[in-house]
């Protein structure tokens, strides 16, 4: 799907990856992130009709996500992109102390993010979208009391039932792409973006792609264009600096 989606992923990939790839988007505060997400999957539905896309959003609200990308000119496709905001309904159900313990506000927001896709129903995956983003990684840890161990592990198993469903997933996390987490080793993908600071004066955001399993690709950074038509991969960058 990325050689289906903006202007300029065909630098960097060379093949498309495996149906069902669980891909990172790592990167700092302001690095883009999402906007990279909601126009990877923005453009490659305009250009494959039927297709459909659920982006879960856990802090920040539906309204918020589509202004945002309006003002980079990147347009979500009525009735095939779908914001599912977990940012407002979490606080209407004002979970118990008991149901935090038990684990019960876990499988709640677990179930009610796994409902378009279908994972824990046995019906056709062709009913379901196919294609998911979480948005991000972080703010879904921060609402569970688990210890650590336990909620990595539920998170493996998530992952996992998104591969056996061939949903293509795109996993936001906010941080520095060089300190490791436990996640890198969960990701098929990961992709990097940033801000080159080598010419102090005139910053430059980047892409860069870490690893994807199965599929050869360039390892270089290559620019972050905004145009008026939204984000487009440019040339690569020569003697950059994070």
């Amino acid at each position: 799907m990325f050689l289906d989606s903006i202007k300029g992923f065909d630098r960097i990939f060379h093949r498309e990856p495996p149906e069902g790839s669980v891909t990172m988007v790592v990167g700092k505060p302001g690095t883009m992130k999402s906007s990279l997400v909601h126009a990877i999957l923005s453009s490659y539905l305009w250009k494959n009709k039927g297709k459909k896309a659920v982006y879960i959003t856990i802090e920040e609200t539906e309204e918020s996500h589509i202004s945002n990308m309006k003002s980079l000119g990147i347009a979500l496709p009525k009735n095939q992109y779908f914001i599912k905001d977990i940012a407002s309904f979490k606080y209407e159900i004002a979970p118990t102390e008991d149901f935090l313990q038990d684990d019960k506000y876990f499988n709640f927001i677990i179930s009610e993010i796994s409902k378009p896709f279908g994972l824990y129903s046995k019906e056709a995956i062709n009913d379901f979208p196919r294609l998911m983003a979480l948005d991000s990684l972080n703010a879904f840890q921060t609402l569970f009391p688990l210890d650590s161990r336990l909620l990595r592990f539920r998170m493996q198993d998530f992952f996992q039932r998104l591969r056996h469903k061939k949903i293509n997933s795109f996993i936001i996390v906010e941080g520095d792409p060089d300190v490791m987490i436990p996640e890198y080793f969960m990701m098929d993908g990961i992709i990097e973006v940033g801000i080159d600071r080598s010419h102090p004066q005139l910053p430059k955001r980047y892409v860069m792609v870490r690893k994807m399993r199965g599929v050869p690709h360039e390892m270089a950074p290559f620019m972050l264009n905004i145009t008026k038509n939204g984000l487009e991969i440019g040339e690569p960058l020569i003697g950059w600096k994070r």
